[in-house]
């Protein structure tokens, strides 16, 4: 007997559910929770759910990652055999409720995205492609980020690298640091600002926001192409390992959008960080 498209449909999502689980923990050494990271630069417009999926999938080594249809845009082929990444995809069907109005309901089912190395293409399309950042970069950067109207020069004497004042909503920084380091420290105050001025009704525990923070420090770092030596992996591996998989699922969730927010915020106030693609690779599910 077949079984039935809404079985079938159940069965997959189950077993996408359990591919998650195991995903997140894989990511509870500090080593692969920092591999999962710098792996997100490359995948950064799709979900957090579906970054965890296809850099679970690939040994977090994906580079560029779409659906068949785009990479056929490019005139690339998937290589016979590649087996497509499953992730989620979401899809919209119009309801009528009780009252008789219509209205359009969100859902999700499976689909399959293929990387770069499935492909008969060599390298990545130029309109993926943006360029490392050097020790002049993040020169560069620091000296934009010290022009910001909300950036001060911290106090003489003041331990702390770097702070945000919930009072002022100014974030202080050590201007005589090491344009790596000012840039690093700067993420990390920044992440602690959008958290308490867009998540208003976040209530974290400080242990777990200074690890976000430090975590979307480390990931916008890579997406300016800045080397950046502040994060204490240290730190972060031992409330890795002590976390349950649903505090980490939490944690990556708040990564994701405190990091989407953060450079939205940024990209206004004249400091871009987001990585450059072309109007085919827009709307990736």
């Amino acid at each position: 007997m077949k079984k039935s498209y809404t079985k079938n449909a159940s069965e997959k999502a189950a077993n996408l559910k359990d591919k998650l689980a195991a995903a997140i923990e894989s990511v509870r050494s500090s080593e692969n929770w920092f591999n999962l990271l710098k792996f997100w630069k490359s995948v950064h417009h799709y979900s957090r759910v579906n970054r965890i999926l296809i850099g679970y999938a690939t040994g977090f080594k994906a580079t560029c990652v779409m659906p068949l249809r785009k990479w056929n845009e490019f005139g690339a082929r998937v290589k016979k055999g590649a087996k497509g990444i499953e992730i989620w995809v979401p899809r919209t069907k119009k309801v009528t409720d009780e009252n008789g109005n219509e209205e359009e309901k969100l859902y999700f089912v499976t689909g399959h995205v293929f990387d770069i190395s499935q492909t008969t293409l060599e390298k990545l399309p130029e309109v993926w492609h943006k360029a490392e950042g050097d020790s002049e970069e993040a020169q560069e950067l620091a000296k934009q980020i010290k022009s910001l109207s909300f950036v001060e020069q911290k106090a003489e004497g003041t331990q702390a690298e770097g702070y945000y004042n919930l009072e002022t909503k100014n974030i202080y920084l050590g201007f005589d640091d090491n344009a790596n380091n000012l840039v690093s420290t700067f993420f990390h105050e920044y992440a602690h600002k959008t958290i308490a001025e867009q998540m208003e009704k976040a209530r974290l525990d400080r242990d777990i926001e200074e690890v976000i923070a430090e975590s979307v420090s480390y990931f916008l770092c890579q997406l300016a192409g800045v080397d950046s030596e502040s994060s204490n992996a240290a730190y972060i591996a031992t409330w890795l390992k002590e976390s349950k998989i649903e505090v980490l699922d939490v944690a990556l969730d708040y990564i994701a959008k405190v990091a989407s927010t953060a450079i939205k915020e940024l990209k206004t106030v004249g400091i871009d960080i987001e990585p450059v693609k072309g109007e085919a690779l827009l709307k990736a599910e």
